[in-house]
């Protein structure tokens, strides 16, 4: 899977994807009306790893991946493409 992506982020809103210190990428997808309609994904394995009321912080997105986080991208600068 190639992944291209700009600039990082600070912030965090759905659809924003995370990059970590071991090169795996996770994106945080909303699921409105649900009563934890915050996802965390892989995108290495299309897995759901957690679900969250709120939007999580960068330290609780740390502990759920056991991984330490790179950057945060905007999901408008970014393209996948599977090969």
């Amino acid at each position: 899977m190639d992944i291209h992506v700009n600039e990082p982020l600070a912030t965090r809103k759905p659809g924003d994807m995370i990059y970590t210190k071991d090169s795996h990428m996770y994106i945080i997808i909303e699921d409105k009306g649900e009563s934890y309609p915050f996802l965390l994904v892989c995108l290495q394995t299309f897995t759901v790893i957690q679900n969250y009321d709120s939007l999580p912080t960068w330290q609780e997105l740390e502990e759920d991946i056991a991984e330490e986080i790179e950057a945060i991208y905007k999901q408008e600068d970014a393209r996948l493409s599977v090969s």
